[in-house]
């Protein structure tokens, strides 16, 4: 589902920033609620924007972000597990744990604001008071919020948070286009932006909304991870209520969802509710009313925990694994997780070979209790084993399955049952592909994401300029090779000749060549024969590095270079000591020695040039192999 242009236009007239990367796919399933427009803001009551305030290292890309209740809202969390949690994750649970009610969210993107010490508390407070500042309100009686995402060791840039709060707080708006601006603020190395809403009826004639946005794309483990996810709600809902509610929600969401099994300093979910629907106040957690309000909110919270999974670091196709037959639903959600976390399974996902032993095997070191022979595995219509046994099935038909879904940026769903009991869970993960190891191979802390310098050209360009930046700088790599070979060969022939010509006219007639002749009182003609045969060697060789370089055999090419330096600084230290003789003989005179001086450059000087030649020509061949390395973030979403 793409975010309309025109409203994503129109709300963000005045700020700054860009917001071109498209919506996640809404996978909320089919039930008693229908799913609408508006993400944050769909309930009544709040408001959100987002805007580029100069947070991130790179680019424009918004990467600040405002949700906001008309009134004080009942306000629920639930955090990382990571011990080394971030500063705005402590100051979270403390207003928490002080307060039942707050008055919004700020969220910035661009610096994780973890393991930055008694500083980064700082910057964390005096962004929640600069929010209360730029709404007029009391942070005494009416706290606000805080979540960062970044890079983690970098401090928030207070004084620009600061200053871009007001002009924040003034584009305010109810809007789906202001809730989609919010959305994409929050975003790191995320290719799309996510958020949901959707409309339940809790009674007859009693009609509620929730809306939600989240981000997270890497580092995505259960227990949440590297994703940041706020939820507001027009219910009258009393705290007693709506925190174990969202808590219940997220055991059954975020905790489900992984990507690579690495857990965040940051994760946090923020659940708000104002009540403005109207109506009496639900204060029974058992009620009818409060089941069907966190019903809804699981599915809300499960739908953007897919699009978490879908959006998963160079991911082909989504994982979707039901597991049933437990003794409880928490066995199942064991069983569903360890499947979807198994790094052979989701190998085998991008391979599209359906592997029922890799699935197997991960849902038995779960750590939950089950008889082999009750263990029956299905990889979307293909039985693939029954009775704990492999079938004879169809694996070219089960293979076309996983190749389609990949196509389509699918989802592949596996079911594991192991037993009859009354237990069933769900977890989402993706497959594992050789872009995500690219991508993460290639990794520097300098950016705001962690990743260098591919996430800005991603953002901002659709598949065929993408598609025509890579075939330019093709094109330029090629140019600068054939314009190098045509350019340094045949200097370097020439030069490597003429030494070779000296060698040999030291052997046949030494004194003959002036600069020779200079020498003959400290070396013997066979050495400067040496001296030469080895300066011409020194310089065919660079010459030869950069001809291979230049015909496509890099490794070759910086093979042959590094002999071609030592050689290179042999024969400088040779002629220089043979100089430093002359001199020292004729009581350092100068006259005619400087006919002789070029003897140690050349060789020396000759393998620089080839040396900054060769990296000059491979800039844009590095910054062409960067994209194709991670080309995952120049598909097509």
């Amino acid at each position: 589902t793409m975010a309309s242009a025109a409203s994503t236009e129109q709300a963000s007239a005045g700020l700054p920033g860009s917001f071109d990367i498209p919506a996640a796919p809404i996978l909320i399933p089919e039930g008693p609620w229908k799913v609408i427009d508006g993400g944050v803001t769909a309930p009544a009551g709040f408001k959100a924007q987002g805007m580029y305030a100069g947070l991130r290292a790179k680019g424009d890309k918004a990467d600040l972000a405002l949700v906001v209740s008309d009134t004080p809202a009942v306000a629920a969390g639930a955090f990382t597990l990571n011990v080394m949690a971030a500063a705005p994750v402590t100051l979270c649970r403390e207003v928490l744990a002080a307060h039942e009610t707050v008055r919004g969210v700020v969220i910035n993107a661009g610096q994780a604001n973890a393991a930055t010490g008694a500083a980064g508390d700082r910057d964390a407070r005096a962004a929640t008071a600069a929010a209360a500042d730029a709404l007029g309100g009391d942070e005494a009686s009416d706290p606000f919020l805080v979540m960062s995402t970044g890079v983690i060791g970098r401090r928030v840039d207070a004084d620009a948070l600061s200053a871009a709060l007001p002009v924040l707080a003034a584009g305010l708006g109810a809007g789906a286009g202001h809730a989609l601006r919010a959305a994409v603020a929050i975003t790191t190395t995320d290719l799309a932006s996510k958020s949901a809403a959707l409309e339940v009826e809790l009674a007859p004639g009693r009609t509620v909304r929730l809306g939600g946005m989240c981000k997270g794309s890497g580092m995505i483990h259960p227990n949440m991870a590297t994703m940041l996810g706020v939820v507001t709600c027009d219910a009258p809902v009393a705290a007693a209520v709506w925190r174990p509610a969202l808590a219940a929600a997220c055991a059954a969401s975020f905790n489900q969802i992984t990507v690579d099994g690495d857990t965040s300093t940051n994760d946090t979910v923020l659940g708000l509710a104002n009540g403005a629907a109207g109506g009496a106040a639900i204060g029974d957690p058992n009620s009818p009313e409060a089941r069907a309000l966190g019903a809804a909110l699981t599915v809300l919270l499960q739908g953007l925990a897919k699009s978490i999974a879908w959006d998963g670091e160079g991911a082909t196709m989504l994982l979707e694994c039901t597991a049933r037959g437990a003794r409880s639903d928490a066995d199942a959600r064991r069983v569903a997780r360890s499947v979807v976390g198994s790094s052979l399974v989701k190998s085998a996902m991008f391979g599209h070979d359906p592997n029922w032993g890799r699935i197997a095997a991960a849902a038995g070191y779960s750590g939950v209790d089950y008889r082999q022979e009750d263990v029956r595995i299905s990889l979307g219509d293909t039985e693939l084993m029954r009775g704990g046994q492999p079938l004879d099935f169809d694996a070219a038909a089960a293979s076309a399955y996983m190749k389609a879904a990949a196509a389509a940026h699918g989802t592949v769903t596996i079911e594991v049952s192991i037993g009859d009991g009354p237990g069933v869970g769900q977890a989402w993960g993706c497959d594992l592909s050789y872009d995500y190891v690219k991508i993460n191979a290639v990794h520097d802390v300098s950016c705001e994401d962690g990743h260098a310098g591919i996430e800005d050209v991603a953002s901002i360009l659709d598949e065929s300029e993408q598609d025509a930046v890579i075939q330019e700088l093709a094109a330029q790599s090629a140019r600068a090779r054939r314009q190098t070979q045509l350019c340094v060969t045949p200097l370097g022939a020439c030069l490597a000749l003429l030494y070779l010509y000296f060698a040999g006219q030291a052997l046949v007639d030494p004194w003959s060549i002036r600069h020779h002749a200079e020498l003959r009182d400290v070396l013997r003609p066979l050495a400067i024969a040496a001296g030469d045969l080895g300066s011409s060697i020194a310089v065919a060789a660079g010459t030869w590095a950069v001809a291979a370089y230049c015909n496509q055999s890099e490794h070759h090419g910086r093979a042959i270079l590094r002999p071609a330096v030592v050689l290179a600084t042999l024969m400088a230290v040779f002629w220089s000591l043979g100089i430093l003789k002359m001199l020292r003989l004729r009581g350092f005179v100068l006259d005619g020695a400087w006919r002789m001086f070029w003897l140690p450059a050349a060789p020396a000087v000759w393998t620089l040039i080839t040396l900054s030649v060769i990296n000059t020509v491979g800039a844009v061949e590095r910054d062409l192999r960067a994209l194709r390395a991670a080309r995952y973030r120049f598909r097509h979403i």
